[in-house]
């Protein structure tokens, strides 16, 4: 069987691409560090839904301390996941522990083998602001 080649090769892909994506994110903040731009980061909330699990009842992800440490399924990029997410809630039940985070997830797990219901997780991330480096009148 070629399948577990297959998965190295896209795993290995899959971890050059970070790479180079966060290789890419240095440029730009030294680029814009050079020209003077300033930055600030910001959260921003978002709602990811996760119609149903990849193969196996996966959501495709590495989960340490709520926050998303990696993507383990290229596939899961498609739903608008992000390494550093912060995970806020499934299905509209606040998460505040790791606990919290495994519950509710089987939970919403079982509803979406039982009856079909997408897997829904509200969502904070860190992202770049520019900040107005001259204050406008108000």
């Amino acid at each position: 069987p070629t399948g577990g080649r297959d998965d190295d090769a896209m795993h290995e892909k899959l971890a050059a691409t970070e790479s180079r994506a966060q290789a890419l994110r240095a440029k730009i903040s030294q680029l814009e560090a050079e020209l003077g731009g300033q930055t600030a980061m910001a959260e921003q909330r978002l709602r990811i839904t996760v119609p149903r699990p990849l193969d196996g009842g996966k959501l495709g992800l590495a989960v340490k301390d709520l926050r998303i440490a990696s993507v383990t399924d290229p596939r899961a990029v498609a739903f608008g996941w992000a390494v550093g997410d912060r995970v806020l809630a499934v299905n509209g039940c606040r998460v505040a522990s790791t606990a919290d985070f495994s519950r509710e997830l089987s939970r919403a797990m079982d509803a979406c083998q039982h009856v079909g219901a997408p897997l829904v997780f509200e969502i904070s991330r860190s992202v770049e602001v520019p900040v107005d480096a001259t204050p406008g009148l108000s």
